[in-house]
């Protein structure tokens, strides 16, 4: 059966920003959650610079997204139609008010970046509406409770992997060591609250057991099942293979570096399927 959907830029195009988000408000978070006091003054500057990229990456990307659904719902063709069809997107739907709130939450945490603890309750709050743009308020129950536990968990492990590796390379080994053991503690709850939320989430979504291969979208929940299996092995074996000889062999920090820069991109490749999925019709319907 052949898999119909959106247009393929508009979901690359929400695909990225909520990659963009998530990097956002990892950044942002990894000096509090992961770094120790000693080193988290060390590590602004280049922290900093992140977010900064994927705030900005955010912010862009979040501005096309809601420009793209506003000329949708009306119809629009052209720039100045489909600004015409703005203040009638906002004021009549739920989903545009929600997306203009996460552009204003976005931009006031880019604003506050000089003081990231502060940037950060913005772009948390960013990240947690983000369930009100799919399917999990349409359903209602507790799926939005679960979908918004299932971001915060992508933000601390996803959206981290970035200012690890950057650690691993500005950092001296035993420092780099500490930090990955510290992240350890981050990520794996955060991928066992992935592992919990995501499958009970796609199975809901698509219609039980028999939706999953039976569907377009029960076949990007299996696709999307199975990019997070291999990013689990790749966890796995950062934290219990790679981490603990860091201090003894410097060759251990560029085996780690390769292999959590796969792990970022297959998670990369995960927030895109999710992308995906929120642009599919549950079910199938």
């Amino acid at each position: 059966m052949e898999m119909a959907g959106p247009p393929v830029w508009l979901i690359l195009l929400r695909g990225f920003q909520d990659a963009a988000i998530l990097s956002f408000l990892g950044a942002l978070a990894f000096a509090p959650c992961v770094l120790a006091r000693d080193l988290a003054p060390r590590m602004a500057p280049p922290l900093r610079r992140v977010a900064g990229w994927s705030g900005a990456m955010a912010l862009a990307l979040g501005v096309a997204w809601f420009l793209a659904e506003a000329a949708q719902v009306a119809d629009s063709h052209g720039i100045a139609a489909t600004l015409a069809a703005v203040p009638d997107f906002v004021s009549y739907l739920p989903f545009g008010q929600v997306l203009l709130a996460r552009l204003v939450l976005i931009a006031l945490a880019l604003a506050l970046l000089a003081r990231p603890l502060i940037a950060l309750a913005p772009a948390l709050v960013a990240v947690v509406l983000q369930p009100w743009l799919g399917h999990a308020a349409q359903v209602g129950g507790g799926l939005t409770a679960s979908e918004a536990l299932h971001l915060l968990a992508a933000a601390l492990w996803f959206g981290e992997l970035v200012p690890l590796l950057l650690c691993l390379r500005a950092l001296p080994l035993r420092d780099a060591a500490r930090a990955c053991r510290r992240f350890a503690w981050i990520g794996l709850p955060s991928v066992l609250v992935l592992a919990g939320t995501g499958p009970a989430q796609g199975l809901v979504l698509a219609g039980g057991a028999t939706g999953l291969p039976g569907t377009p979208y029960g076949r990007v929940v299996l696709l999307k099942a199975a990019l997070f299996v291999l990013a689990l092995a790749f966890a796995a074996r950062n934290g219990l293979a790679l981490t603990p000889g860091l201090e003894r062999r410097p060759s251990a920090a560029r085996a780690l570096a390769g292999s959590i820069g796969v792990e970022a991109a297959i998670g990369a490749a995960i927030v895109l399927a999710a992308g995906w999925l929120a642009q599919l019709a549950p079910g199938g319907g």
